[in-house]
């Protein structure tokens, strides 16, 4: 976030000296960079969670996987812990 308000500091500094047609492009453009921005901020948070997530489930059950008769409980953690 910190570089979409920086990219539009700078546009606004720029915008004064541009017609209408090019500050309105422009002003487009950073509203479409700062939704993107957001977007991948919002993606990379849930990644985070499901990583946590993940690991608290495999690590209880990764002692599991030792008995034979109780391996089938481990299987799918062993998987995901590569």
């Amino acid at each position: 976030m910190t570089n979409a308000l920086n990219f539009f500091n700078i546009f606004w500094e720029h915008a004064q000296q541009q017609n209408l047609l090019t500050i309105f492009i422009g002003l487009v453009c950073v509203v479409a960079a700062v939704v993107i921005l957001f977007l991948t901020a919002l993606e990379m948070f849930m990644v985070r969670i499901e990583f946590w997530t993940m690991a608290l489930i495999t690590i209880p059950l990764l002692p599991f996987g030792v008995i034979g008769q109780l391996k089938f409980l481990s299987e799918k953690s062993n998987r995901y812990n590569v």
